[in-house]
């Protein structure tokens, strides 16, 4: 065990992370390695498989783990369909208001960590503006189950070193534990109440980020699918702080490294880096966190646009800024009115 200023990180700690470098830095070498960073957001997206299952037993996480990949997969699948085919844009958004509540059902459903729909509302909101045609669509989404499945492949192989490990070194390893999953959550009108809240929000996030001049306005939608919380927990404005002002000292980080305009190995070396050190700490201390999160973003954000570092930094900051005030808001009136919850059962 490992103690930072009173924080605690374990061994599973270090192995999530781990895990989830490799899942990242694997996809994203290859296509260095062949010259199709172009395509480094399907790797990405599909990588995040790994982000699920973290403190889980490998009976239990070998599903986790596999119905996060397919609903990223299907994610991805309907975004980069819906580039191809140039769905219209109000086609677009129902499409993703669907994937954000049902993000927040299937989350409840599984008991999910980490909880929501923000990297299914990440996926589908990049892939889906990423210029596509008909013919590229199999190779993206190929790209992208490719990259799912390796980081469940990644995610199971601790099993064989607990498995075959000698006594004295399974002895030291942490014990891993399964929860129950939630049926009752499908049928919850408390976790519809909040899949719907977070919808309104999102849209009304997305509404005002159009009004601007910025070119990123999903980061808007993703602040609030990041920062709502989940049924049953409490509304607090802690999150939303961390979200935003992490946000900001992240992009001071980012720029200081993205204005030297780096070489493409070293920026996904330190997307490996981020990776890592995001899930050390994105269940300890989210504000930290955020220094890692947002350079890893900007990075993928580097790699697959040719949009200038200036833009990527200023749209990031201010559409989380706008974000974070539509999520203030929605805690604010939730708090206002004072609804409480009370749970079902089996969805707590």
């Amino acid at each position: 065990m490992v103690y930072f200023s009173g924080l605690r990180l374990g061994r599973v700690d270090f192995e999530a992370a781990f895990r989830a470098s490799i899942s990242m830095l694997a996809p994203l070498l290859v296509l260095y390695a062949f010259g199709d960073l172009q395509l480094s957001a399907y790797a990405t997206f599909g990588a995040f498989t790994s982000l699920y299952g973290r403190y889980e037993a490998y009976r239990q996480r070998i599903t986790t783990v596999a119905v996060a990949g397919l609903a990223l997969l299907t994610v991805i699948s309907t975004a980069t369909v819906a580039a191809a085919f140039d769905w219209p844009a109000p086609v677009r958004l129902a499409a993703l208001f669907i994937i954000t509540a049902g993000g927040v059902v299937l989350s409840s459903v599984m008991r999910w960590i980490p909880f929501g729909p923000i990297f299914y509302v990440f996926g589908f909101s990049v892939c889906v503006i990423i210029p596509t045609s008909p013919s590229q669509v199999l190779p993206r989404i190929g790209l992208a189950a490719a990259a799912a499945a390796f980081s469940w492949l990644v995610c199971m192989s601790g099993w064989m070193v607990r498995r075959r490990a000698p006594d004295t070194v399974r002895r030291r390893l942490r014990t891993l534990t399964s929860s129950p999953r939630a049926p009752g959550a499908a049928s919850d009108p408390v976790v519809y109440g909040v899949a719907l809240e977070t919808t309104v929000a999102l849209a009304v996030a997305l509404w005002l980020a159009s009004l601007t001049t910025l070119g990123h306005g999903y980061w808007a939608a993703v602040t609030v699918a990041a920062t709502l919380p989940r049924p049953y927990a409490p509304h607090a404005f802690t999150r939303i702080f961390h979200r935003v002002l992490g946000t900001a000292a992240g992009v001071v980080v980012a720029g200081m490294y993205l204005y030297l305009q780096p070489p493409l190995l070293v920026v996904i070396l330190v997307i490996g880096v981020c990776q890592f050190g995001a899930e050390i700490f994105v269940g300890k201390i989210y504000g930290v966190a955020l220094l890692f999160i947002t350079p890893l973003a900007l990075s993928v954000g580097k790699l697959s646009t040719a949009m200038s570092t200036e833009s990527l930094l200023t749209d990031r900051l201010f559409e989380t800024l706008i974000g974070g005030v539509v999520a203030a808001i929605v805690v604010w009136i939730v708090k206002f009115v004072g609804r409480y919850r009370t749970p079902v059962a089996g969805t707590d």
